[in-house]
């Protein structure tokens, strides 16, 4: 027993001197541990963040050499005082060593009620109930979270862990999971296509000379962060939009007038590889409601009439996650383009036939339709949601089955 005591200090103390001789070298020799980590990053702002969090990484040293001191004489005493008040020390040492860092994730809010109510910029939008449309939360508060999808407001910002790689090169997010709209802010032919009929933004006056002196620094501090942000003035982004509401906040919500419908008719296609359609997107003179761009090319049953003599009709009368139900009517015939994101799971049904589903304008949806009155339905269809499922149920019969059959057996023991 002896040897064994002698074998967990010799342990215990082994590890502290490590321990300690590791943040001494990290503590002392700071500036050759940064040199050769910062030349080792992948990038300049690793580095910097690097250095700038330095000090905190050498504060969570102290604290870990503290605790492994502290535990060190817990585990050592574990023989001396009672077994529950060795377990209630050790828990308080594991409470108050997670809570240091838990704390700072913790934020004091108002009642669910109160903190997600409506606020004036939702009031506003859901009086327009006429069509489908979404909104670019550009500079609001809710801009990366999904307060306005509670409020049955659909909008093209937002955060989910994993958003489509297609979806977040459109906008100009490339890799990076975040809503990076800056395609959106440059091009506003991708908000066209988007189906964006509202922006949400800050308003600023046209003509600032009333306002006093801070105010109008303000303002241009506002105006010149935008630029750095987006490398576009914020006049330019906001030329040829509609003010339709300003909130006591400091938020104005702009119409965009040359907005696409949800879904539309167009009588013309151009086929370009995957790569080359964004930058044909880009290009002043593309006009998404005249031609679609497609990625293979689709089989016409007839040829399409670039000049139909009676305008096309496209009316959504279902829109549900799974499932959406269009009524289309073409006097030539046409692609109907529907400006929800393309996936592989979703499949179209033209008149309850299953048609070619093919990706439009690198995100969106088309469907080829011939002359006259047609029911097109996009059903979500996935293989592996119905594996899942079957899997589910046969574990489900074969537990079922297995307790029935140890109850019967446990009934036929006890009759013996």
């Amino acid at each position: 027993e002896n040897k064994n005591q002698i074998l967990k200090i010799k342990l215990l103390a082994s590890v502290f001197i490590v321990v300690v001789c590791f943040a001494l070298v990290c503590s002392v020799g700071r500036e050759s541990v940064l040199s050769f980590l910062s030349s080792h990053s992948p990038s300049i702002q690793k580095a910097e963040a690097l250095v700038k969090n330095y000090p905190y990484f050498l504060h969570g040293l102290g604290v870990a050499v503290f605790l492994i001191a502290l535990n060190s004489i817990l585990i050592m005493s574990i023989t001396k005082i009672k077994r529950y008040l060795w377990i209630a020390i050790a828990a308080l040492i594991l409470i108050i060593d997670q809570w240091s860092i838990e704390k700072k994730f913790f934020k004091v809010v108002e009642h669910p009620k109160k903190y997600y109510a409506q606020d004036e910029v939702v009031n506003f939008l859901a009086r327009d109930t006429k069509n489908l449309y979404r909104v670019f939360p550009l500079y609001y508060e809710h801009t990366q979270d999904a307060y306005l999808a509670l409020h049955g407001i659909q909008s093209i910002g937002g955060y989910v862990s994993n958003p489509g790689e297609r979806y977040q090169k459109f906008i100009g997010a490339g890799e990076s999971v975040m809503f990076t709209p800056s395609n959106l802010v440059r091009y506003k032919t991708l908000l066209d296509i988007l189906n964006v009929k509202y922006i949400i933004s800050a308003w600023i006056p046209e003509d600032i000379t009333g306002y006093p002196a801070n105010i109008q620094k303000e303002i241009e501090n506002l105006k010149l962060s935008f630029l750095s942000q987006w490398g576009v003035s914020w006049e330019a982004l906001h030329n040829g939009l509609t003010l339709v509401y300003r909130s006591n906040r400091g938020y104005g919500i702009y119409r965009n007038n040359s907005a696409l419908p949800r879904a539309w008719i167009v009588q013309d296609y151009k086929v370009l590889p995957r790569d080359e359609i964004l930058p044909e997107l880009m290009r002043p003179d593309f006009k998404p409601d005249s031609i679609v761009l497609l990625e293979q090319k689709p089989n016409e049953p007839q040829t399409l009439n670039p000049n139909p003599q009676t305008p096309n009709t496209v009316n959504i009368i279902k829109y549900t996650p799974n499932k959406i139900v269009c009524e289309a009517e073409l006097s030539a015939p046409g692609i109907l383009v529907f400006s929800d994101n393309w996936h592989p799971d979703w499949k179209v049904y033209v008149d309850g036939k299953k048609d070619k589903l093919y990706v439009a304008d690198l995100v969106a949806r088309a469907v080829v339709l011939p002359t006259g009155k047609h029911k097109v339905e996009f059903v979500y269809e996935s293989l592996y949601f119905k594996t899942g499922a079957i899997i589910s149920i046969i574990a489900f019969l074969v537990l079922l089955l297995s307790c029935i059959i140890y109850y019967r057996s446990k009934l036929k023991h006890k009759k013996i």
